[in-house]
């Protein structure tokens, strides 16, 4: 049970990635276009990871690099992408042409990836701002990132919690994710159109006052 649910907000992960990919490379994030790409990488994704255990390895996820490179380049062409996925084969299966990325200096792939993580985490922000934000969502996303970085600096946090809730609250992804689900499940909904409603009640008696007074 734990297992499944970890590997739920593993393809939560994964449909994250795959949006971001679809607004970085100017593609529709809503519509047939984008279900038929949303549902090919969910799909994807899990047989990937069948098959990996299958061969003796852990299973795998659908990682966001590929969003800061195609910032960084402004590639987004899938034909590119299967000439990356090609040559990264041949670095798996010859271990003697991968070490040739070792003699790579360290500041160099530092700055690389300083830069690349950073636009990662700007895309994730277009991602929650696209929708427009209530103070009901602000308060849950901000509540689920604070979980998820406070988590991810001390994995120790949620300690206290029995062995089988901790688990859930180890990975900084899982932490954030079940405690956005929580918060949107305990936080009611107010519709907008009842606000107004409300508004328009309460200064209802001030408006009559007004136009009696004139």
């Amino acid at each position: 049970m734990v297992a499944a649910t970890i590997y739920l907000f593993k393809h939560l992960e994964a449909v994250g990635s795959i949006t971001a990919t679809a607004i970085i490379s100017e593609r529709p994030i809503v519509g047939e276009e984008y279900d038929r790409r949303l549902s090919g990488g969910v799909l994807a994704d899990g047989l990937v990871s069948v098959i990996a255990c299958a061969l003796g390895s852990l299973p795998l996820t659908t990682f966001a690099q590929n969003n800061g490179v195609i910032q960084m380049t402004g590639v987004a062409s899938r034909h590119v992408g299967k000439y990356i996925a090609a040559i990264l084969v041949i670095l798996g299966l010859f271990p003697v042409i991968g070490r040739f990325f070792t003699t790579i200096p360290a500041p160099i792939l530092g700055g690389a990836m300083t830069l690349m993580f950073s636009m990662i985490a700007l895309a994730g922000i277009k991602i929650i701002l696209c929708g427009g934000m209530d103070r009901r969502e602000t308060l849950i996303v901000a509540t689920a990132l604070g979980i998820g970085l406070g988590v991810s600096y001390d994995p120790q946090i949620f300690r206290v919690l029995p062995d089988s809730i901790y688990v859930l609250f180890e990975n900084p992804i899982c932490a954030g994710g079940v405690t956005a689900i929580i918060l949107n499940l305990l936080i009611p909904r107010v519709n907008k159109r009842g606000q107004e409603d409300e508004l328009e009640e309460l200064i209802k008696p001030v408006t009559e006052n007004f136009t009696q007074a004139k």
